[in-house]
């Protein structure tokens, strides 16, 4: 009966046994494994299980080291140029990728079993100086791209009277964003030799058709002489096309969308009016008053202003009528010369008559 419960025991303990052996040996690998990155992880493809925490933080910083000492080559309109990641301050966050490593496996049961077959790669957080990586693309583009290449917003100017210009072009220019996130990403990964980046079309602000609305323009205000007239008066003023010339302004305006804008200088034109000033004034004239002896009345002369010419009034219409079918304009004719005894003076001094009538006799 012994040996029956005896044999019963033992055929109970050894199943017991087989399947406690696992338990067990996890048991025995966690305390002997202790402090250590478990087996199969990687940080970044480098291998780190069964390190010790210190022992896995030299080994990223071997990875860092490598990043920073190998350049990459890097292509702009077929120049090339090398740069290493020391230049634009690339670094590792080693610490923390180490501490992912440390607890990268549930160590339960289960866990022990795939660590056998299942490799966990921890992946880097790499930064860099966004600034570093800009400074270092514009400095490649200005070398790289030569000015005859890039964009050129045109130019129109009036230089000694004469219309001097020349016509827009697109032009290459680097892609500063796109490059930099190029540049990131070959040399925060080992093993990538380098990358062509990418340039783009650059659009002039201007337009051929604007600038040749503005040769039209130009050509309309200076091509012909101008003559302002004023038929109250009967002045007649001519501004020949040189002066036009000589007057006309030109100023591109860099708002949006860029435009041309063309004018007149007033202080040309008032200089060119002056010296004809004389040939337009008129000289105020006093009010008077008329007494007829007959009718014993008295009647008021009115005053009359007198005019000018305001060489800044005529710039004001001078565009307008330079740009007109016919080449002409009205001549801004200013009456505000003052006399000096005017007839709301004269009006002042009341109803005018014969106050008293007398005959003085003398002996012959």
């Amino acid at each position: 009966m012994t040996a029956r419960k005896s044999r019963a025991a033992l055929f109970i303990a050894v199943p017991l046994a087989i399947l406690l052996l696992p338990a067990a040996v996890w048991l025995a690998d966690r305390v002997v494994s202790s402090g250590e990155v478990p087996r199969n992880v990687t940080i970044a493809g480098v291998p780190v299980g069964g390190l010790g925490e210190a022992d896995a933080v030299a080994a990223v910083e071997a990875y860092e080291a490598e990043l920073l000492a190998e350049p990459a080559t890097f292509t702009i309109n077929e120049q090339s140029y090398d740069l290493d990641g020391t230049t634009v301050g690339l670094s590792v966050d080693i610490q923390a990728a180490v501490a992912q490593a440390m607890a990268a496996r549930k160590m339960g049961l289960s866990g022990w079993f795939n660590s056998f077959s299942k490799i966990i790669d921890v992946p880097v957080t790499v930064t860099a100086d966004e600034d570093a990586i800009s400074s270092q693309l514009t400095a490649w583009d200005d070398a790289a791209i030569t000015n005859a290449e890039r964009v050129f917003d045109g130019r129109l100017a009036m230089v000694d009277g004469s219309i001097d210009f020349e016509y827009p072009r697109v032009g290459l220019a680097l892609d500063v964003t796109a490059g930099a996130g190029i540049v990131f990403d070959v040399l925060a990964q080992p093993g990538l030799e380098g990358a062509e980046l990418p340039l783009y079309n650059t659009q002039p602000a201007l337009a051929l058709s604007d600038i040749d609305e503005a040769l039209a323009e130009l050509d309309n205000l200076i091509g012909q002489p101008v003559i302002l007239s004023n038929t109250k008066y009967d002045f007649r003023l001519m501004i020949p096309s040189v002066t036009l010339a000589k007057a006309a302004t030109v100023e591109v305006m860099t708002n949006s969308p860029t435009t041309i804008e063309i004018g007149l200088d007033e202080r040309v034109i008032q200089a060119y009016v002056n010296p004809y000033k004389s040939s337009y004034e008129i000289a105020p004239v006093n009010a008077d008053f008329e007494i007829d002896i007959e009718t014993d009345t008295v009647t008021i002369i009115p005053s009359k202003s007198g005019t000018t010419i305001d060489g800044l009034a005529v710039a004001a219409v001078l565009y307008e009528a330079a740009t007109s079918s016919g080449n002409s304009g009205d001549l801004p004719i200013i009456e505000t010369v003052e006399p000096e005894f005017t007839t709301e003076a004269a009006e002042a001094f009341g109803p005018l008559g014969l106050v008293s009538e007398f005959t003085t006799r003398m002996p012959g």
